[in-house]
């Protein structure tokens, strides 16, 4: 029997419940669209409604201020390079490693290219979870893990998307002391399904295996810009089809149904202890410090995250900044969730006629789509 929903929005997919049942009642299972949803066992659930006091999708939300803001980027260039924006994530997470001897969780894309949560306590090994991962991740089995590291002593850091970070918060409250939470500022997570699909089938169209996808490749800078590498020695960044999952993604028609009501998409309803992101817009507020290869907003809302934030303060250059500039290009940092008018199209083109059809309709770079960027670009807002 599934757990009652009352509707698809009310579950982010996070699997916390799961990992917290202590009695192994739920489960989960994909739907047609590829998100996975819980499902329970009547014969093993005592209804003590542990799940429900830590779900994410139910929880109170204390709204709070931020503490500091900043602009910030990486003092080694190579790093920068290598990260979606300014590099911040591994000066964090280095000083995590470096001081605490700590465990960081964060996302790499696997083998076949599946955004999985890993257990880092090597800097060597932050190099796969550098840059964004534009598709849900399985979290499955992290809670637990996160618990037991800190049960050990082990001091944790912890990167996700909002919702994911409340989660953590909410099962780790009698050990904040032991564990930094960081967010983003999340767009929406894509379908790892549809994802999958659309790796196949870019595997299948050049006839060689995906090796490595970088979803924010700073080939040409700072800007998005999608890179596929190859077994057979070929890169494409060029190609239509290597920025079909870029252009599906901004369409925002292949989101989690939770995402177009997003709980955690206002800077003062954020469960983390420091929120980073792009700084889009930085050239309008701060342009003698905007670097061209990328800059990062570092929001700080707790004590413990101005502690962690001065602690890697030798590893960055950093500016104070304000709300009011960081939310200029952030709509989903001011109360905005994203907007899909033909997602029901979409899903509709999807199962009757599969991922070619869709890479190929909803993929292009349309002249309308064009036109608006270049517009946006004009305006100094890309």
């Amino acid at each position: 029997m599934s757990i009652y929903l009352e509707k698809k929005e009310k579950c982010c997919g996070c699997k916390a419940c799961q990992d917290i049942c202590s009695f192994n009642a739920i489960s989960f299972n994909c739907d047609d669209e590829g998100f996975w949803y819980p499902n329970i066992d009547e014969n093993k659930c005592v209804e003590c409604k542990l799940c429900e006091k830590i779900c994410p999708q139910l929880i109170k939300i204390e709204e709070k201020k931020p503490l500091e803001i900043y602009a910030a980027r990486n003092i080694n260039e190579q790093i920068i390079n290598q990260s979606s924006s300014g590099g911040i994530f591994t000066a964090l997470a280095t000083t995590i490693i470096n001081e605490k001897k700590g465990h960081v969780y964060c996302v790499e894309y696997d083998n076949n290219m599946v955004a999985k949560y890993k257990c880092v306590d090597k800097i060597e090994d932050l190099n796969s979870c550098r840059g964004s991962k534009y598709v849900q991740a399985d979290a499955k089995e992290i809670y637990k893990n996160i618990l037991e590291d800190l049960k050990n002593g082990i001091f944790v850091m912890f990167i996700g998307t909002p919702c994911q970070a409340a989660a953590v918060r909410e099962i780790t409250k009698n050990n904040e002391e032991k564990i930094l939470i960081v967010d983003f500022i999340c767009h929406g997570v894509p379908s790892p399904k549809l994802f999958k699909e659309y790796i196949d089938y870019m595997q299948k169209k050049n006839r060689s295996k995906i090796v490595k996808y970088n979803n924010r490749s700073k080939i040409e800078g700072w800007k998005h810009l999608e890179e596929l590498t190859f077994e057979n020695g070929k890169v494409d960044y060029t190609s239509s089809f290597s920025q079909a999952w870029r252009n599906i993604f901004y369409s925002h028609n292949c989101l989690r149904p939770s995402c177009y009501e997003c709980r955690y998409n206002h800077y003062e309803k954020r469960r983390a202890d420091i929120t980073i992101a792009d700084y889009w817009g930085i050239d309008n507020f701060h342009k003698d410090f905007s670097n061209d290869a990328g800059n990062s907003l570092v929001v700080i809302y707790t004590k413990k995250g101005e502690e962690w934030f001065k602690k890697m303060s030798k590893q960055i250059l950093y500016i104070s900044s304000e709300i009011e500039y960081c939310i200029f290009r952030q709509p989903h940092f001011r109360g905005e969730s994203a907007v899909s008018l033909n997602r029901d199209e979409f899903w509709v083109d999807y199962k009757r006629k599969g991922v070619d059809f869709i890479i190929k309709k909803y993929g292009k770079c349309t002249l309308k789509l064009r036109t608006k960027k270049f517009i946006k670009r004009k305006l100094g807002r890309i």
